[in-house]
This record gives C-alpha cells, sequence and structure tokens, in this order.
C-alpha cells in the first residue's frame, strides 16, 4: 500500500460547482474559513465574536493504489471571554490624577473597581474606592463621564479611566492602589497605581498625557541648621542636607536683625554664598542648588559687628526642594560673648575671641561747692536695644542729707542732658538706645567753716542687661565756702596825753604824706586831707556798723524800708602782667539798711561767664587772687553781685587790667579803708581832719559841715 492523502473535499451548504482546492482557504460567510490539506490537515479561522457550528466538510482520501474511502470533518466554535489589559502607572503626587489604560477587544463589556493597597482612599491619598470619582474616556481623553456601569470597549480597542492624585506634605513614597478590569464572561485584569513624592513618576494632563514641563513633588525631607553666632564671626553659616540630586531654592528673611549690612547679608541674597565641597571653595548663590552625593552643602552670609547691646537678634535662611516642603533655619546672633565664630571652611574657631557688647553700667562722682547741686551721671559704656532701669538712693556720708542737701525725696532725673528735670518717684530708666540719665540734689549753703562733707548715691540692683546688676555707686563731695574770721586785736589801752605846757603852740607843721596801704586799689597815695573828698559824695551819715558776719560785710545806714544797694561801687583795677596779686572789696562798695542781713558775694564775667581760672575769688572775704599767666594782655569786665538772704540784689562792675603799657586807672579807698589808715597814723584817728573852719574835729562829726581840703590826685599803683 502507499501514503494516504486527500484526494477532494467539499463543504455542506455551499453552492454545487464550488471549487475546493486543496491547499487553499475557503471561506463560509460569517462561519469562517478553512484550509484543508493534502496531508490530512487543515486550519479554520472564526469570525470575530463567533461562536457555534461550522458546515460539514466532507473529503475523500486514497492510498494512491485505486482505493479510495470518504470521511467527515465537523468543526464547532464554543464561545469564551476575552481577555483585557491594564495599565501599570507611577503617578508623581503632584499630578492631579492617576490614568489607567484598558485595552480589550471592541464591544466587549467591561466593569471596574478601586482598591486602595497601602494608599488611603477617600480623599487621603486618591479617589474614593466606591468609584464615585472614577471618570472614563472612550475618546482617547477628550470627553469625560463619571463611571457607574460596564464600559464597552470602544472600537480602537482601549479606553482611560482616572481617580483623583491628593498631594500631601508627607515623605510616604511608594504608596500604590489598585484598578481591576473585569470583562463580562472573562478573567479580570488589574494594573497597579504607585504614587511618587520624590521628584520621580508621571504628572498627568485632564486629556491623560504626561505633562513634561509640571514641577514634580518631592517630599523627600530637606533640613537646616540653626546656628548661634557671636557678632565676631565673619559669617554665618549654615548646614543645608537633603537626598543626592536633589534641587534646592534659598532665600534669606531678616527676622528681628536688620539686613542689607547692618547686621548681616542682604535679605535678596546678594552675597550669600554656596559650598558644595565641606568650605573648600564658594560660589555666589544665583539659582536652585544641587545636593551634592554627600547629602549636604553649606550656605553663609557676611556678619556685621557693631558696638550696640543687641543680644539674640535672628535672621532665617529657608530651603525649599523643588516640589517638596521648605525647611528653615535661625540664625541667632550673640554678643555676650557666646555663639560660634566659623573659619573661612565652615568649621569653628575656637581661639578666636568672642564678642560681648554687655555693658557696664556706672555713676560720676562730682563735686560741688555748697549752694550748688550735686549731679550725678548715670552711664553706659555702650547702648543697649533693651532698658536699663534701677531704684536710686541717696545715703549719708561725711554730709548729712536733709541738713546739708535737701530731703532725700528731692532729688531730681533728667534723661535729655539736663534740659527738663522731674522728681525722681521710683524706677529711673535708661531707655534702649540711650546711653545716660542725670540725677541732681541741691546743696545746703550754709555759714559754717567745715571740711570738705561727702554722701552717696547708688542705683541699687539693676534690671536689664549689664555686666554689674549689683549695683554702682557714687560719692558726691560738698566743698566749703565759708572762710574762718580773723581774730579780733585788741583795741590799744589809750594812753593819757600829758599835760600841755603853757606856752603859745607853734605853727602847725603839715601832715607827713600817708605811707602806701594794700587795699581794693592795691597802693593808694593820698594826704591827710585827701580822704575828705570821699566823705563829702554823701550826705548820708556812715558809722562803724556792719552787716551779719555769716556773710560778706557792708556798711549799713539804717532805714525804715530794708533794701540793698549800690553804694560807693568799685574803682577799675591795674595788675602788671606776670605777677601775681591780690585785693579786696571795700566794705562800702554797697550799702544795707539793716544790720542783722546776710550778705552773700558772687563774682563773675560782665558777660555771665565764669571767671577764668587764673582769678580765685574768696566770696566771704570779698578778696580776688590773680595769677594771669605768662603773656596775658588785655582788658576783663567783672560783674559782683550782692545778694540778701530775702532776694534783694545790688551789681557792680568794674574793669580790670592786665598788662605793662596800660593806662592805669584812678583808685580810690573804701570809707572803711580812709578810717582805718587814718587810725594808723593819729590817735585819736580824726587828728588828721580839720573842719571848714580850720578848727579841730569834735568827738561826734555832724556829716552837714565835712568838707574835703583842696582836691590832691589819688593814684593807684601796683
Amino acid at each position: 500500500d502507499g501514503p494516504v492523502t486527500i484526494k477532494d473535499f467539499s463543504i455542506a451548504g455551499e453552492a454545487v460547482g464550488s471549487t475546493f482546492t486543496l491547499g487553499t482557504a475557503y471561506t463560509v460567510s460569517g462561519k469562517g474559513s478553512i484550509t484543508v490539506n493534502a496531508d490530512g490537515s487543515y486550519s479554520f479561522t472564526p469570525p470575530a465574536n463567533y461562536n457555534g457550528a461550522f458546515p460539514v466538510v466532507s473529503y475523500t482520501t486514497t492510498d494512491g493504489s485505486g482505493t479510495d474511502d470518504s470521511s467527515t470533518l465537523t468543526v464547532t466554535v464554543t464561545a469564551v471571554a476575552d481577555m483585557v489589559n491594564v495599565s501599570n502607572p507611577i503617578v508623581n503626587e503632584a499630578s492631579p490624577y492617576a490614568v489607567f489604560t484598558v485595552t480589550g477587544v471592541a464591544g466587549e463589556s467591561v466593569a471596574l473597581s478601586i482598591t486602595a493597597g497601602s494608599a488611603t482612599a477617600t480623599g487621603t491619598d486618591f479617589g474614593a474606592v466606591d468609584g464615585t470619582n472614577l471618570q472614563v474616556s472612550t475618546d482617547a481623553g477628550t470627553t469625560w463621564s463619571n463611571y457607574s456601569s460596564a464600559v464597552t470597549v470602544p472600537a480602537g480597542g482601549s479606553f482611560l479611566v482616572r481617580t483623583p492624585v491628593i498631594e500631601d506634605n508627607l515623605q510616604d513614597n511608594g504608596e500604590t492602589f489598585t484598578l481591576t478590569a473585569t470583562p463580562t464572561g472573562g478573567s479580570a485584569a488589574i494594573g497597579t497605581a504607585t504614587l511618587n513624592d520624590q521628584g520621580g513618576g508621571t504628572i498627568f494632563t485632564s486629556t491623560g498625557t504626561e505633562n513634561t514641563t509640571a514641577t514634580k513633588t518631592d517630599d523627600r525631607p530637606v533640613t537646616v541648621t540653626s546656628p548661634t553666632v557671636n557678632e565676631a564671626s565673619p559669617h554665618a553659616v549654615f548646614t543645608v542636607t537633603g537626598v543626592a540630586g536633589q534641587s534646592i531654592t534659598l532665600s534669606l528673611s531678616a527676622g528681628s536683625a536688620t539686613a542689607t549690612g547692618t547686621d548681616f547679608g542682604a535679605v535678596d541674597g546678594t552675597n550669600l554664598q554656596v559650598s558644595t565641597d565641606a568650605g573648600l571653595t564658594w560660589s555666589n548663590y544665583s539659582s536652585a542648588v544641587t545636593v551634592p552625593a554627600g547629602g549636604s552643602f553649606l550656605v553663609r552670609t557676611p556678619v556685621i559687628e557693631d558696638n550696640l547691646q543687641d543680644n539674640g537678634e535672628t535672621f532665617t535662611l529657608t530651603a525649599t526642594p523643588t516640589g517638596g516642603s521648605a525647611a528653615i533655619g535661625t540664625a541667632t546672633l550673640n554678643d555676650q560673648g557666646g555663639g560660634t565664630i566659623f573659619t573661612s571652611t565652615g568649621t569653628e574657631n575656637t581661639t578666636a575671641t568672642k564678642t560681648d557688647d554687655t555693658p557696664t553700667l556706672s555713676v560720676s562722682s562730682p563735686t560741688v561747692t555748697e549752694g550748688e547741686s550735686a549731679v550725678f551721671t548715670v552711664s553706659l559704656d555702650k547702648t543697649s536695644t533693651t532698658a536699663v532701669n534701677f531704684i536710686p538712693a541717696l545715703s549719708n556720708g561725711t554730709a548729712t542729707l536733709g541738713a546739708d542737701t535737701p530731703a532725700a525725696s528731692t532729688l531730681e532725673v533728667s534723661a535729655d542732658g539736663g534740659n527738663t528735670w522731674s522728681t525722681v518717684t521710683g524706677a529711673v530708666t535708661i531707655a534702649a538706645g540711650q546711653s545716660s540719665v542725670q540725677l541732681r540734689i541741691a546743696t545746703t549753703d550754709d555759714a559754717v567753716v567745715e571740711s570738705t562733707e561727702t554722701f552717696t548715691l547708688s542705683t541699687g540692683a539693676i534690671t536689664g542687661t549689664v555686666t554689674n546688676t549689683g549695683a554702682a555707686t557714687g560719692t558726691a563731695s560738698i566743698t566749703d565756702n565759708d572762710v574762718v574770721a580773723p581774730t579780733p586785736v585788741p583795741e590799744p589801752t589809750p594812753v593819757a596825753a600829758p599835760e600841755p605846757t603853757p606856752a603859745q603852740a607853734p605853727a602847725p607843721t603839715p601832715d607827713a604824706p600817708l605811707t602806701s596801704f594794700a587795699n581794693f586799689n592795691s597802693s593808694i597815695l593820698v594826704t591827710a586831707a585827701s580822704p575828705l573828698s570821699a566823705l563829702e559824695r554823701t550826705a548820708e551819715p556812715i558809722g562803724d556798723v556792719r552787716t551779719s558776719a555769716s556773710g560778706f560785710q557792708i556798711v549799713v545806714t539804717e532805714a525804715a524800708e530794708p533794701s540793698l544797694s549800690l553804694f560807693r561801687g568799685i574803682t577799675d583795677q591795674f595788675i602788671e602782667a606776670n605777677k601775681p596779686a591780690t585785693f579786696s572789696l571795700p566794705a562800702d562798695a554797697f550799702v544795707h539798711t539793716k544790720a542783722d542781713a546776710t550778705v552773700i558775694i558772687t563774682a563773675k564775667l560782665a558777660d555771665g561767664r565764669d571767671l577764668p581760672t587764673w582769678i580765685v575769688f574768696d566770696a566771704r572775704s570779698g578778696t580776688f587772687h590773680l595769677d594771669p599767666p605768662e603773656g596775658f594782655d588785655e582788658e576783663l569786665q567783672i560783674k559782683v553781685v550782692a545778694r540778701d538772704s530775702e532776694g534783694r540784689e545790688a551789681t557792680a562792675i568794674f574793669k580790670l587790667t592786665v598788662g605793662e603799657g596800660k593806662p592805669k586807672p584812678l583808685g580810690r579807698m573804701g570809707l572803711s579803708e580812709q578810717i582805718m589808715l587814718a587810725a594808723k597814723r593819729s590817735s585819736p584817728w580824726l587828728d588828721g581832719f580839720r573842719l571848714q573852719d580850720g578848727k579841730s574835729m569834735p568827738d561826734k562829726l555832724p556829716a552837714d559841715r565835712l568838707k574835703a581840703a583842696p582836691a590832691v590826685p589819688q593814684q593807684a599803683h601796683v
């Protein structure tokens, strides 16, 4: 026998005469196509979505020897569900949606469902698992409709499914949820969406395509150090830590410190520098910094040192990763000896001297003449940005408060350099930015001759930032302006004159010239008769009554109404240059009407300024001590003011001429000096004077009969 082959075949139901060729496909409309081969093999291809029987195929076999046989082939297509596929997107957390692509057979009916996985549904990480915010697009994302029932696969064989993605600030990379697509009568397909918050994944557009320009979320943590920086440090140095490859932008904010070079670098970052090699090199910051392989980099900005006590000022550096949350570091400036001084490489300089701007409070120790106010200055050697407070307290020393001063409660304070004063009622404040205040209390001008006395002012406990919070104390010294009264010289015992010899008295001989007498006008040459010309200047009787010895004693002319006035005034004075000199005020320069009045004398320049230091005036004795400097050759006008205890005043002004070649003013003796000079010349003291008729002076001198001898010019010289 030979090999068996198929000789021919036919298909039931097909028209008679149809040609069935072995090895060539024959199609039966709506039921598929079949190919029958001579070796007995065949292939069948049903149409899409067809299931059922194919027409019976009849065929004849032969073995080549003339023996044939017939047989039939029956083909049945059994219905089964088509497979579907679901994509597995990696979605960046910044994407508004996670978008799945479901692929199947056109016309297939597919049901959808969401499962949470490791992500949290219901709006925490993505849309709700009940599908209430699941949407479907069968036109490539052009339109979307809310999912409600099975979706029919469109002609293109795929459709899109999306659900919202919720962005958070948590570092929760890799969370997942799933979409299940189940064709009717078939097996389910599952797609897994993975959320990425480390700068990866896809951001989808509203049409379901990728948005390549959007900034991706990167929730990988970034940290910034918060250095405490001593004001002596050239820079404040921050360390920014992240994940290698992260892109980080930087910015400065002032905080309580002042930027633009007052306390630190500019907030616009123009002097912000970055080092990605541990401080070996630095570059000016201009754009986002990529975190190097080590995971950190340095940032620095200049620190400005000042002399202001402003400890604790702050400024901040903000580091923001692209798509992530900002991290903030706060630099605190220290000017009280603390904090870090950084080197140029950003490490600590342990040998540098740290700035300490803590101020020290001190109290001055004034010296005043009794009658003047004692003014204490309480000061800080450096200004502070915060107030300093203290409660001042006065204490007795050798001086007694309330006796050598008014009551301590009269202490006054001035915060404007002495322009205005107010009574201290509690704590005294040196305001922020100020360096001092003044405190004053009057002193008592008494008539007691005493040594220098002292009292103290203490701040007590000091609140505020100072080096000496315990207390600071100043001591006021009160110098006396009283002089010891001279010991009275006993009056000489009168010696009885011998009885005159009865004989004609010889003609009187002229009096010898008076010797010079050092008084207010230095040496004055007069004749015995010359004092009378001074006596003629007033018709008022002047005796030896003087005002109270507790002050400067001047002559008294009693009257019903008390008064103090200029009497004979003060003669202009001349002294030679480069020679010390002393002169005293005459007692009759001023006159008072009360013998018990206390008169105090003061002397200043006529324009109100103090006397130069080479003129010392003793107010008690009325004496000027002068020691002009070498080469001084000028004329001064000096004002002398007499003031009694009831406030009455009288003023005298005289010229003081110093130097060679100056005209010497004519001087005069005061009445008291004339009388004293006469007493030295004779006894009784009026022997040198005559009445108008030439007779001797009587015991009581009537003023209306006084007349001077012919005037003799008075000469004043030193």
